[in-house]
C-alpha cells in the first residue's frame, strides 16, 4: 500500500514537472485560426511557433507593470531543461524580445544563452527560447 502511494505521488510529480517546463517543438500542422510567430534566427537557428501550441493569454504583456514571467524564472526554466547548475553553466545573456504575427499580436520571450564554466573564449553555450507563459521553444530542425 504504502510503495502504491509513494508511485503516485512521484508519478504526480513528474508530470507536474514535466508540465512546467514543457517544450514545443517545430510543428507543420496547421489549424483554423491560428497565428504563426517567428521568433528572431540566433546562433542555433530560427524559432518559430503556432498559437495552438502554447498559452497566448500569458505569452502577452501589455507593457505595464512587470511580465508574467520574471527573468530569474526564465533563467531557472533554461538551467532545468539543460540538467545543469549555477556551477556548471554561467549566464551569458539574456534578451526580452516581441515576436510578432501577421495579424499583429504580439508575444513576448526570453532568449537565454548559458555558457561552460569557467568561462573561455570559444566557450560551449546553450541556448533556449522561454515565453511568457512558460514553455520552452526548441528551433526548427533541432
Amino acid at each position: 500500500m504504502k510503495k502504491g502511494f509513494i508511485l503516485a505521488i512521484s508519478l504526480f510529480c513528474s508530470l507536474a514537472i514535466a508540465n512546467e517546463n514543457k517544450v514545443i517543438n517545430h510543428s507543420s500542422e496547421s489549424r483554423t485560426d491560428q497565428e504563426q510567430f517567428f521568433l528572431i534566427g540566433t546562433q542555433e537557428g530560427s524559432y518559430t511557433v503556432k498559437s495552438w501550441q502554447f498559452d497566448m493569454k500569458k505569452a502577452t504583456w501589455n507593457g505595464k507593470g512587470e511580465p508574467s514571467l520574471s527573468m530569474g524564472k526564465a533563467i531557472d526554466k533554461a538551467y532545468k531543461h539543460f540538467n545543469k547548475t549555477e556551477l556548471e553553466l554561467g549566464v551569458k545573456e539574456v534578451e526580452f524580445k516581441p515576436a510578432f504575427s501577421r495579424e499583429g499580436t504580439i508575444i513576448w520571450y526570453y532568449l537565454v544563452t548559458l555558457t561552460t564554466l569557467p568561462y573561455k573564449f570559444n566557450s560551449d553555450e546553450f541556448e533556449i527560447v522561454v515565453l511568457l507563459s512558460g514553455e520552452l521553444l526548441k528551433a526548427n530542425g533541432k
